[in-house]
C-alpha cells in the first residue's frame, strides 16, 4: 500500500509540473517560464503565458501565439481565484502581447509585472480571456508547479 501511495505522488508531482516549463532560450538570450493555456475549442491555435526575464527587458510578462496582430488592440483578462485583472497597458509585438501594467477589477488597484507575478504565483488555477476587434476566446491554464518555474526566472542569471 505504502508503494502504491508513493507511486501515485511521484506520478502526480510529474503531471503538475509538467504543465510549467523552465528553460533557457540562447537565441533571445532570456530565461523563460512558460504555460500552455488549454481551449476547448481544438480550432484555436495554442497560446503561450509566459514570465521572462532578460537584459534589455528585465522581468517580463507576456501572451504569445498566432492569435495576436501587431495592428489590433486587445483586451485580457486574468480572473485568478476570487481576483479579476485586467490588462491595462499592453505592447502588441509579433505574434504575441507585452502585458506592462495590471489593474485589479475588485478595487481598482493598479500593478506593475514584478506585483503581478506574485499574484500569479499565489493563485491555483488561471482563466484568461481575450478581445480582438473580430473574436473573444477564453483559455485556462493550471498554476500548480508555476511556483518553481518562475521562482527559477527571477533568480537565474543570463545566458
Amino acid at each position: 500500500m505504502k508503494k502504491a501511495c508513493t507511486l501515485f505522488a511521484l506520478l502526480f508531482s510529474f503531471t503538475v509540473f509538467a504543465q510549467w516549463q523552465y528553460r533557457i532560450n540562447q537565441e533571445e538570450r532570456r530565461l523563460e517560464a512558460v504555460s500552455e493555456i488549454q481551449f476547448k475549442d481544438t480550432r484555436i491555435a495554442p497560446l503561450t503565458l509566459m514570465v521572462s526575464k532578460s537584459r534589455r527587458l528585465g522581468i517580463d510578462v507576456s501572451l504569445n501565439g498566432s492569435f495576436f496582430n501587431q495592428n489590433q488592440e486587445y483586451y485580457v483578462l486574468f480572473e485568478l481565484g476570487d481576483q479579476k485583472i485586467r490588462v491595462a497597458q499592453s505592447l502588441a509585438k509579433k505574434q504575441g502581447l507585452r502585458l506592462i501594467e495590471f489593474k485589479n477589477l475588485i478595487d481598482n488597484e493598479e500593478y506593475d509585472s514584478a506585483t503581478f507575478i506574485k499574484i500569479l504565483k499565489a493563485a491555483d488555477f488561471c482563466t484568461i480571456s481575450l478581445r480582438s476587434n473580430s473574436k473573444v476566446i477564453q483559455g485556462e491554464t493550471d498554476l500548480s508547479g508555476s511556483t518553481y518555474a518562475i521562482n527559477e526566472v527571477l533568480r537565474g542569471q543570463f545566458p
